[in-house]
């Protein structure tokens, strides 16, 4: 056992006796920490338990202690206009899991998230269903967590601060791997790095060292900038003074350390940021509610001279970025013939080849590796659940908005789902789609119903005591 595993628990106990929300914020920093275990891996059967989805069990937990939240949570989950379709997926997901292995069994090869190195094998029963179901579980348990916090619109600035003070971490998580590395002690940060499976923190590309931060691998690390940095970027507006100038130097941070991980995954994520950037920038040049909603024009100014000044450095001084391109060309475009790559697409096509064998009604969680997102969903959960979790994602992107300031923290969230998808759907292992994505899923929903409820209660000239928020808190 290393240092920061009781440095943990410590916070953890501390947070579970506070009657404040150190608890919130330890859950998004504890994003950072990819590659720590705070159990040994022995003594929990080989199963690696991290940092954050442990806290959302904790947070979960003590949430669902309280009467008003645990009625509430039942609300949430039976209605389909809420968190209802989200149940059915998790109720979906565990029967497929409890009988298509057994139904299927030695009848359909798959790839499972054990034996990614041992190829294809017989469909059979085995632990790993039961510790993928469980994590799904605890991220449709963190949508719901954040679904309750987001409704009390006091807590809004401690959700927005606390996915700031997440940022932060693994900003600085970045940047301290890159000085070990620049100062050759790498194993300065073997404390941090306890799980059982591969950790490939030494690969370089062109001679360059790739950067993991905390994470496992550096296709992690950099998928995890690229989502925080797109966050923070797109709810700026919701900042203001100080807090607004930290926000801006993180994400900068961010992606320029997403860049430095010289993952194809985070580049692509790169890519799609940008193109999203370019577009609510725009949205928010053009939109007078936007502007009266604090978006200062100097700012989108800036961002559209930065990217001038980088396509004028493309176009007349372009021995200046031949490094870049080497590299981009590499990472992007050599890796459709690199092992890797063939390696996971072989994943893919396994497990759609079960999908198919199955005829549509999947393996069950955790049977079949994949190297995108929303092939594992259908792999693994079938026709029919996977179906529910895409109506899921397409309901959370297009609740109404709120009227007020809200809105553009709303909409900054949405789109760092869409971000988050098109990260998962090049990466993406297992059909869950992670604590930390769940958090931003039950903000949206959170702050989105806040919106519905206040309406209504208007339209009633009354409110119950859960409408109005209720006594839920974080304590």
């Amino acid at each position: 056992m290393t240092w920061p595993v009781p440095v943990f628990w410590m916070l953890l106990t501390a947070g579970l006796l506070s009657s404040g929300p150190l608890l919130i914020y330890m859950f998004f920093a504890a994003a950072a920490f990819g590659s720590l275990a705070i159990v040994p891996v022995e003594m929990v059967g080989g199963v690696n338990l991290l940092p954050q989805p442990v806290l959302a069990a904790a947070i979960l937990a003590r949430l669902l202690a309280t009467p008003s939240a645990l009625a509430r949570s039942v609300e949430l989950l039976t209605n389909p206009r809420r968190l209802g379709i989200l149940a059915l997926f998790l109720g979906t997901s565990v029967l497929t899991t409890a009988i298509m292995p057994v139904l299927f069994r030695d009848r359909v090869n798959v790839i499972t998230m054990s034996a990614a190195q041992e190829g294809a094998s017989p469909l059979r029963p085995g632990t790993y269903n039961l510790t993928q179901t469980a994590y799904l579980t605890l991220s449709v348990g963190a949508v719901l967590i954040f679904s309750l916090l987001a409704e009390q619109p006091r807590l809004l600035p401690m959700l927005r601060n606390a996915v700031l003070a997440g940022a932060v971490t693994v900003a600085l998580s970045g940047l301290l791997s890159l000085v070990v590395n620049t100062i050759g002690v790498p194993e300065a940060l073997d404390a941090f790095r306890t799980v059982s499976y591969t950790l490939l923190t030494s690969d370089e590309v062109i001679g360059v060292k790739r950067l993991v931060g905390l994470m496992p691998e550096a296709s992690a690390f950099g998928a995890l900038c690229v989502l925080y940095g797109a966050t923070i970027a797109f709810c700026l507006p919701g900042w203001s003074g100080t807090t607004r100038f930290v926000a801006g130097a993180t994400t900068l941070t961010l992606l320029i350390l997403a860049a430095l991980s010289t993952s194809s995954t985070a580049y692509v994520g790169l890519g799609l940021c940008f193109a999203l950037f370019f577009l609510n920038a725009l949205r928010r040049l053009f939109s007078a509610r936007s502007r009266r909603r604090g978006i200062k024009l100097p700012e989108i100014m800036g961002a559209f001279a930065i990217s001038a000044g980088l396509a004028a450095l493309l176009l007349f001084v372009p021995q200046a970025i031949d490094g870049v391109r080497e590299m981009i060309n590499v990472v992007l475009f050599q890796k459709v013939g690199s092992a890797s790559y063939l390696e996971r697409m072989m994943w893919n096509e396994t497990a759609l080849r079960a999908f198919w064998e199955t005829q549509g009604f999947g393996v069950g969680i955790g049977s079949a590796r994949a190297s995108n997102w929303f092939v594992a969903l259908f792999s693994n959960a079938g026709l029919i659940g996977g179906g529910l979790m895409m109506l899921f994602v397409a309901q959370t992107l297009m609740r109404a908005l709120p009227r007020d300031m809200t809105a553009e923290t709303v909409l900054g969230f949405k789109a760092s789902i869409v971000v988050a998808c098109g990260l998962a759907g090049v990466s993406g292992t297992s059909p869950d789609f992670g604590v930390g994505v769940g958090a931003i899923y039950g903000i949206i929903t959170g702050l989105c119903l806040q919106r519905a409820r206040g309406r209504n209660a208007h339209a009633d000239g009354s409110a119950t005591t859960a409408d109005r928020g209720g006594p839920v808190s974080v304590s």
